[in-house]
């Protein structure tokens, strides 16, 4: 029976098909709609055209870098205010204040218990205006 409410869509952009494809179906074993995309370039055009509640990115993708794709998401007038979520490996301040400064919401530092992140996603589902945004730091310590 259809209730009319549009299930929670995610965009998983990650050039490791493994980990994209194996965390899509966790996501939809948890009832969230998932579009993959193995590229930044692929995954700006899915976000046009699928217009997701939250992409999750990782940093280092092989045509462009997550920090590009984000700013490049915040410029899209559809996608200013979606949930960018950075799914990565890379533990450093560095990479935590250039996701602060390209506009993430959440850094997610790898790896995660995949259902700690469905929680990530639906509880962050409505982010922080622009002026108002603070990269939220999850499985970070230090």
């Amino acid at each position: 029976m259809a209730t009319g409410k549009r299930s929670f869509h995610v965009l998983i952009a990650d050039d490791a098909s493994d980990v994209t494809d194996s965390l899509a179906i966790v996501l939809n074993l948890r009832g969230l709609e998932v579009t993959k995309a193995y590229d930044a370039e692929h995954a700006l055009e899915l976000a046009r055209t699928r217009r997701p509640d939250a992409v999750i990115l990782d940093l280092v993708l092989p045509d462009r870098d997550g920090y590009s794709l984000a700013q490049a998401l915040r410029q899209e007038p559809d996608c200013r205010d979606l949930l960018l979520v950075a799914y990565t490996g890379d533990g450093t301040e560095a990479a935590r204040e250039r996701c602060a400064a390209a506009g993430i919401d959440v850094y997610v530092l790898k790896p995660i218990d995949p259902l700690q992140l469905v929680d990530i996603l639906t509880q962050s589902a409505h982010p922080a205006p622009a002026g108002e945004r603070r990269l939220r730091l999850v499985g970070v310590t230090d």
